[in-house]
């Protein structure tokens, strides 16, 4: 049975920019940042996502479709 991936928290510790990538389904085609796109650092700290994170995520996508 497919599993569908736990969202992840992607920070980048030299900017602070970040983003929650929470993928639709098991099926692994949104790719994940390998560098940050402010500022082009390719050490990035990937976590678990916390509730809050994917609440937030799933508003923003929901108003970026409007």
């Amino acid at each position: 049975m497919p599993i569908k991936p736990r969202p992840e928290l992607i920070q980048c510790p030299n900017c602070g920019w970040q983003i929650t990538h929470a993928p639709r389904s098991d099926a692994l085609i949104e790719p994940t940042p390998d560098r940050c796109p402010k500022c082009g650092n390719v050490e990035l700290s990937v976590k678990p996502a916390g509730i809050l994170d994917s609440a937030i995520s799933s508003i923003a996508s929901l108003l970026n479709k409007g």
